[in-house]
């Protein structure tokens, strides 16, 4: 198998911290939780430590991770957290920026959006935001999303939405709701409401993201899950639609040129239904430690911290992802305890704005 290059680069800067607690949410956050607690998820048996990454071991991922700057599209600064909560995200987006990375952005609750926030993201560079709404009324968002204020999260999106415009900035928007049984019949209100406000020419968009069951860890996700977009990855992959994928139709997707290396994005795999973040996406945790996918909160495997590889690459071509890829290349994940229970590739594959 050729090495893989990731074309999305995740790096958590807030882990296990946030001041909503959504029910679809599996993340164990303090102070409700331990700062290091029992989690039979991680190889090790405890829970990783709740965290804010540190500048300095943000600028160390980067440097690392800035020879292949060209070929990394996409990087996302969040994970088990609210992005928000990092004093020094404005200061870790210009440092992305300027070490040649051309697109960052995140996705963020947005209540603690102030307009000075903004004005200091936008300055430092930022190219996307993720705001996730759940809902057009107050009541139903802030069911799905506890602790938030709706009236002030709209408020401090559309004072974005403003000050962007003001300063020129390229930054685009995609208004997120994530779809399911509690707010799925206020969609067509909320999808007119954000379009009449957000700026197509600017790559602006409004998406519906199905929900989905984190690896199967969700609670209650029978009673959550819109019907039509639960199936499980095991079962998705055993139908009749789904071939067994050959090396060589995947290496032609975007084969680097003077290289050995594979560098495919989504929406490339979305046409083979392939997990987006087994061979796209590299998901780097708060410690520096190397998650195997979206799902992963807890780290399933032992592949390493990012700082120790000479070639960032290697933890990307590491035997544990070899090995998913190669299963679900030959659509064989009903071993795979973290994939054949899983919704998170079905609810991406279906991520977009639909009526």
């Amino acid at each position: 198998m050729k090495n893989f290059i990731p074309s999305h680069l995740q790096i958590e800067t807030v882990n296990r911290q946030c001041n909503a607690r959504c029910p679809m949410c599996t993340i164990k956050f303090v102070p409700d939780h331990e700062a290091v607690a029992e989690d039979i998820e991680s190889h090790t048996g405890w829970s990783r430590p709740a965290e804010i990454m540190p500048l300095e071991r943000f600028g160390k991922i980067i440097d690392k991770m800035k020879k292949y700057a060209r070929e990394i599209k996409y990087i996302s600064l969040h994970g088990c957290g609210e992005p928000l909560l990092d004093k020094s995200l404005a200061e870790k987006v210009r440092y992305a920026r300027m070490a040649g990375f051309r697109n960052v952005g995140f996705t963020s609750n947005c209540s603690a959006l102030t307009p000075a926030t903004s004005e200091r993201l936008l300055s430092a560079g930022l190219t996307c935001l993720i705001p996730s709404i759940d809902g057009f009324t107050a009541e139903t968002h802030e069911k799905i999303r506890p602790r938030t204020d709706f009236e002030q999260i709209v408020d401090n999106v559309n004072q974005f939405i403003a000050i962007r415009n003001r300063l020129g900035s390229v930054c685009k928007l995609v208004v997120r709701m994530v779809r399911q049984q509690d707010n799925q019949a206020e969609w067509p209100d909320y999808r007119a409401y954000w379009e009449s406000r957000l700026d197509a020419s600017k790559g602006d968009q409004c998406v519906g993201f199905e929900i989905h069951n984190t690896g199967g860890k969700v609670e209650n996700y029978e009673n959550k899950r819109l019907t039509k977009d639960a199936e499980s990855t095991a079962a998705f992959l055993s139908e009749s639609r789904m071939p067994p994928v050959a090396p060589e139709e995947l290496y032609r997707m975007n084969f680097v040129p003077e290289s050995d290396h594979v560098c495919i994005e989504q929406g490339d795999l979305e046409r083979v239904f392939l997990c987006p973040d087994l061979f796209s996406r590299l998901s780097i945790f708060a410690s520096g430690r190397i998650a195997l996918c979206s799902a992963d909160q807890a780290e399933y495997h032992p592949i390493g911290n990012i700082l120790d590889f000479d070639d960032p690459a290697d933890a990307f071509n590491s035997e544990v992802f070899n090995g998913y890829r190669t299963r679900w290349m030959a659509r064989n994940v009903g071993n795979d305890k973290n994939c054949f229970n899983c919704t998170v590739a079905v609810s991406r594959f279906h991520k977009h704005a639909k009526t």
